[in-house]
């Protein structure tokens, strides 16, 4: 209650400040214009106040009862300590963005799913249809339908969570930071590709994993898990990652991740 109580607040003295700004001033114009320039510095000043109050009362509620928030972030704020709160926080911030590129892919895979039926079936495809069909195929670059469903599936969420503390060091490395490169895709070994946001990042990732030959023995692990309605398990996946890192002890690092911090409970069957 509390918080939603300063949040109100915070909110009433915003609207407060903008409505100091749209009063009409019957002073002259050099005067109204050095009061107007005035307000539009106390809304600046009040807009970044509530930037920063805002988002750690957000994070409160993220954070509240071990909830995983169920919408993505446009970035990471960077965090000034080992102090455990924010390494959950990021952890809970890469977890959310997931899962929302998941239940994106799980969407596309369900129509991948009709599309087979209605082929089976002998139903046409709508012009709709055909166009959409035509995008995902493009797009994990297979248009064979047993490949996709193959292709066509949601990433670990465990292990992509690890993958993203281990490449950031938990979201400080400012750098990685700056690109959002949380995942450390890179176009060559010294550099890495940046993206506009968090989800971005993540649905270049969740491609990489889905589409790229270096992660055959991934989807085919990842295919057998899902056939025998098991949950996608990052931490079994995780050896199948020989060419993600350049580091030899790469794949142990993820796992160790995910099992020091108890990862495997975001994991999910589909």
């Amino acid at each position: 209650m509390k918080i939603i109580t300063r949040l109100y607040l915070l909110l009433s003295l915003a609207i407060s400040v903008v409505d100091l700004c749209c009063v009409e001033t019957s002073v002259s114009s050099a005067k109204s214009s050095i009061k107007c320039r005035d307000r539009l510095f106390q809304c600046a000043l009040v807009s970044k106040i509530l930037d920063r109050e805002c988002h750690g009362i957000l994070r409160k509620i993220a954070l509240r009862d071990g909830k995983i928030p169920n919408f993505p972030l446009e970035r990471i704020p960077l965090t000034d300590s080992q102090r455990q709160y924010d390494m959950d926080f990021f952890m809970k911030s890469i977890a959310a963005t997931v899962n929302c590129v998941n239940k994106n892919i799980l969407r596309q895979r369900k129509f991948v799913k009709l599309v087979q039926d209605k082929r089976r079936s002998g139903i046409q495809l709508t012009k709709g249809e055909e166009e959409y069909f035509a995008m995902i195929c493009e797009f994990y670059q297979t248009k064979n339908i047993d490949d996709l469903l193959i292709r066509v599936a949601p990433v670990p969420v465990s292990l992509a969570v690890a993958q993203a503390a281990l490449e950031s060091g938990f979201g400080k490395d400012r750098t990685i930071h700056s690109m959002n490169a949380y995942f450390g895709l890179a176009r060559t070994k010294d550099k890495l590709i940046s993206f506009d946001s968090l989800y971005k990042s993540a649905v270049a990732y969740a491609k990489t994993l889905n589409v790229n030959l270096c992660y055959r023995e991934f989807r085919r692990q990842r295919a057998a898990m899902i056939s025998n309605s098991q949950k996608i398990d990052g931490a079994k996946l995780s050896p199948s990652l020989k060419l993600y890192g350049t580091d030899k002890n790469y794949r142990n690092s993820v796992q160790k991740i995910i099992i020091f911090h108890g990862l495997a409970s975001l994991d999910r069957p589909i």
